[in-house]
């Protein structure tokens, strides 16, 4: 009985021998099998690739209106984000200051034509005789109570307009102390432009000349009557000079000249401030019943019919870019076609995008559906090549040496770097590396290596 449970024993050690052998070699034989894996053979073919950037839509066209007169706002017709048309009034001149400034220029026309009419006939005068001199003197201080009436008149202007801008000066510098922050850049300008203005306004200015100019022909009629007065004692004749007269005639054409250019300015004003082309009011600087000087700002308009899209692309996409390149703008629901149309050459031109490179894309027919400033995505036509070989992008992977494929070759995976070029998430371009029908090799959840056993 010992000897036959011996037997038992050895025949079940030995039973256990033989199934642990049979697992290890299936196990050698399943670890020997080749890999199922997916293939492709390499192809001539076409690949165009898109890349899609972020941007805003902006007017490439921007234009800031000026008054050209010093006038008073009467009305001012848009609202600031309006859509105007090109023709359309923006902004009107109080229409009855405007008439005042009209006749003050017409009269100062025709005092002008006085002045120099009243100043040759009085070199003329001067040159007559002896009996002319006695009804000059009468003329002469009739002339002279003009310009000293004239003179105090003007003297009581200027004093009230120095003391309009003194006080203007004043409650700025108040409101700058008392504004919100986001104030104080405004009204910091608005203060240096009234100190500007309280040293050269040019109404302020007008009036000083005139003054001295009237001071002048106060003091020269009073010379004149001086002189007509020693030519009635001594029969002394004053004549004027080629000189003087040609001056005087220079003086009278450089006054004709400003007199025309400022009934110009004016007769445009009356007609109001119209837009230039069709577009968007993107800023108002004045309200109605302001009073503006000549170059004060009154509005901006942004052209509807010019628009790009402003973007910023990053280091890895402005490869790809150039200008020339066409491309499907996204506003809304609505797409658009377009070109780039500018690159910048530096990175970080705008502010915040320090990695960043500008790029525009101009759209080829804008619509009244375009609003300025809205975020938009655009896919720009980066590539577009022709018999090119192609393989899945699937099959590429990369190491430390490069970019490399496997190249199924007598039922084994082989390892070939190759050099990729254009790609557009599922096919790529091979540059070098393979030959056409090769045939790549991948597992999507297996990492093959160099001589494995693939099964295609």
């Amino acid at each position: 009985m010992k000897k036959l449970l011996e037997n038992k024993k050895k025949i079940a050690i030995i039973s256990g021998i033989l199934v642990a052998v049979i697992a290890v070699g299936s196990i050698g034989l399943k670890a020997n099998a080749a890999i199922k894996v997916d293939s492709y053979a390499a192809t001539k073919g076409s690949i165009s690739r898109t890349t899609e950037i972020n941007g805003k839509i902006v007017s490439n066209l921007k234009k800031d209106y000026y008054t050209k007169i010093d006038g008073v706002v009467g009305t001012v017709h848009v609202k600031k984000g309006d859509a105007v048309k090109k023709g359309d009034l923006l902004i009107s001149y109080d229409k009855d200051d405007l008439d005042l400034r009209i006749s003050l220029n017409d009269l100062s026309v025709e005092e002008a034509e006085e002045k120099f009419n009243g100043k040759t006939q009085a070199a003329g005068r001067v040159a007559g005789l002896y009996s002319q001199a006695s009804s000059e003197l009468a003329t002469l201080e009739e002339q002279i109570l003009i310009y000293q009436s004239a003179i105090v008149s003007l003297d009581d202007q200027i004093a009230r307009k120095k003391a309009a801008l003194a006080s203007e000066g004043a409650n700025l510098q108040i409101s700058l102390i008392e504004c919100d922050p986001d104030d104080y850049e405004e009204l910091s300008k608005q203060v240096q432009r009234n100190a500007y203005e309280q040293g050269y306004n040019r109404e302020l200015t007008e009036l000083e000349e005139t003054r001295a100019c009237y001071s002048t022909n106060l003091a020269d009629c009073k010379t004149k009557r001086a002189e007509m007065t020693s030519q009635k004692n001594s029969s002394y004749t004053s004549m004027m000079t080629k000189g003087d007269k040609a001056a005087l005639e220079l003086d009278k054409e450089m006054s004709d000249i400003k007199a025309e250019d400022k009934a110009k300015d004016l007769a445009e004003a009356a007609d109001g401030i119209r837009a230039e082309f069709d577009g968007i009011v993107t800023s108002i600087d004045v309200t109605e019943g302001t009073n503006v000087g000549i170059g004060d700002k009154l509005l901006s308009l942004d052209s509807t019919s010019d628009i790009v899209v402003r973007s910023n692309v990053n280091k890895y996409d402005i490869e790809n870019i150039t200008v020339g390149q066409t491309a499907d703008v996204r506003v809304g629901k609505k797409h658009y076609s377009g070109k780039v149309t500018r690159k910048e050459r530096m990175a970080g031109a705008d502010e915040g995008e320090s990695n960043n490179v500008g790029t525009e894309i101009t759209l080829d027919a804008p619509d009244d559906g375009i609003i300025l400033g809205v975020e938009t995505k655009s896919a720009v036509n980066t590539a577009d090549l022709e018999d090119v070989l192609l393989i899945p992008e699937a099959a590429i992977n990369e190491d430390e040496n490069g970019t490399y494929v496997f190249v199924e070759k007598s039922g084994k995976a082989n390892k070939v770097y190759v050099e990729i070029g254009v790609k557009n998430g599922d096919m790529a371009e091979v540059i070098s590396g393979l030959n056409e029908c090769d045939k790549v090799i991948w597992n999507d959840t297996t990492e093959l290596t160099d001589g494995q056993d693939v099964k295609c």
